[in-house]
């Protein structure tokens, strides 16, 4: 049995990840960079290796480094001042062994000794003596200045950039989530008090009545809180939640409540927000059938539409009054306010006035992985 389990190698990953990332970016770089020593300077491809494996080397090696040096320690405000002295440090050290990296490619002291001694010849032979050229440390030092500082500061702006764009999204998904939770702790309460207030109307006319209500709603609020923590869940949970709310109202109404649940096998599984259904199918009964005094029917269905679920709840009750606004209340405002958090502008919600109200919902499909066997 082998010593170095799966496992062994997993923080290693995202370091090879980026290794693999840098030399792609940095040799596509050097090919361009030789590609227009080749064609316009008259060079050939073996000529321009030196150079391309001389400059751009170093870089493809260093960058996953760097932007792991800045992952652990960014010069924001609350390291800043550790952050900048390393960073400094760093620097220096990263472009001194850009330029002990050039010598060893490219030793420069030779040809410092070559030009020194032609000058001496040119002044012994009484020759014309050529304009001085530059020391070798002066012409490596700016080469470090002008070429390696901007491209390390390009890496290092590139790294915190990409840091405070991965803060900024975990922040926003935070917040997201801390509104998500906000909305259905105010929606579960309100749920709660509405059947509630609707079993004690019941105590003391019809006492067989309020107690088979109570058992519905104690079943009702198991299933509410093992996925009270979920942030979606499958379409057929939501479904059996809503049988059981119009069990209880059924209970309540007789025969002047009927009710249909139609969604396929094909939509079952489609992942949906938690008590997404529940307050629309409890607006059809209350605002919808209640008022009337022969009741009438709820419906519920499901459906996809290419990329889309379909959903929608529909009464024949009074519909809306003249001039109501679509979306006040909590039910449907919350519901609102929960497909914008979890899905932005790929959902929506619709109610539209005919014989009664049907409220129309349209929100991504997708399917709850399967779950992995021990």
């Amino acid at each position: 049995m082998s010593v170095f389990r799966p496992n062994f190698f997993s923080p290693f990953r995202p370091l090879a990840f980026g290794w693999a990332l840098s030399f792609s970016g940095w040799g596509l770089v050097a090919v361009i960079v030789s590609a227009n020593f080749v064609i316009f300077g008259g060079g050939t491809w073996f000529a321009a290796i030196r150079p391309s494996v001389r400059d751009w080397l170093p870089w493809a090696l260093l960058t996953p480094l760097l932007f792991r040096l800045v992952a652990r320690l960014p010069v924001d405000r609350s390291h800043w001042k550790m952050a900048l002295p390393v960073q400094v440090l760093v620097c220096v050290a990263v472009l001194w062994a850009c330029a002990w990296w050039k010598l060893q490619i490219n030793p420069q002291r030779a040809v410092g000794r070559g030009l020194a001694l032609r000058h001496s010849r040119q002044i012994q032979n009484g020759a014309p003596i050529m304009p001085p050229t530059p020391s070798p440390r002066r012409t490596q030092l700016f080469h470090l200045m002008s070429f390696d500082l901007p491209i390390y500061l390009m890496i290092a702006c590139a790294a915190h950039a990409a840091l405070f764009f991965r803060r900024e999204q975990e922040r926003a998904n935070s917040l997201s989530l801390a509104r998500l939770e906000a909305l259905r702790m105010q929606l579960q309460p309100h749920f709660l008090f509405n059947t509630l207030n609707t079993v004690s109307g019941l105590v003391y006319h019809e006492p067989a009545k309020a107690d088979a209500m109570l058992t519905a709603l104690s079943d009702l609020l198991r299933l509410s809180l093992k996925t009270s923590q979920a942030r979606e869940l499958p379409l057929a949970h939501e479904m059996a939640f809503v049988k059981r709310y119009l069990d209880i109202m059924h209970a309540r109404f007789e025969d002047r409540l009927d009710f249909r649940l139609e969604f396929g096998s094909d939509v079952r599984g489609a992942l949906v927000p938690p008590l997404l259904l529940q307050p629309l199918v409890e607006n059809a009964v209350h605002h919808g059938l209640e008022p009337r005094s022969d009741g009438g029917l709820v419906t519920v269905r499901a459906w996809r539409e290419g990329s889309a679920l379909r959903l929608s709840v529909e009464d024949n009750g009074v519909g809306l009054a003249k001039g109501r606004f679509a979306g006040e209340g909590i039910g449907i405002g919350h519901t609102r306010a929960r497909l914008r958090e979890l899905y932005g502008s790929r959902a929506t919600l619709e109610l539209r006035n005919g014989l009664g109200v049907t409220a129309d919902i349209s929100l991504p499909f997708r399917i709850a992985p399967a779950p992995v066997a021990a």
